[in-house]
């Protein structure tokens, strides 16, 4: 992403923002996840995932590799 994951947001109130209302910055924010919590929903306003699409909760590892592209 062209700015923080804060930039989303406001505070607490969790004010959305769109990526065209939002100021691009001089570097990239990679977000790297293992998994994510929220896929196979029933709508997109705060309803949980299916719960075939929930991640148990444990301790989870995982390695990655950035590697330059040419």
């Amino acid at each position: 992403l062209p700015y923080l994951t804060d930039d989303l947001s406001i505070g607490e109130e969790k004010g959305q923002h769109h990526s065209g209302d939002l100021v691009e910055r001089p570097f990239v924010s990679v977000h790297i996840a293992q998994r994510q919590f929220g896929m196979g929903c029933v709508n997109s306003w705060g309803a949980w995932p299916r719960t075939e699409y929930q991640v148990p909760f444990k301790d989870y590892q995982f390695k990655f590799v950035i590697s330059p592209i040419k």
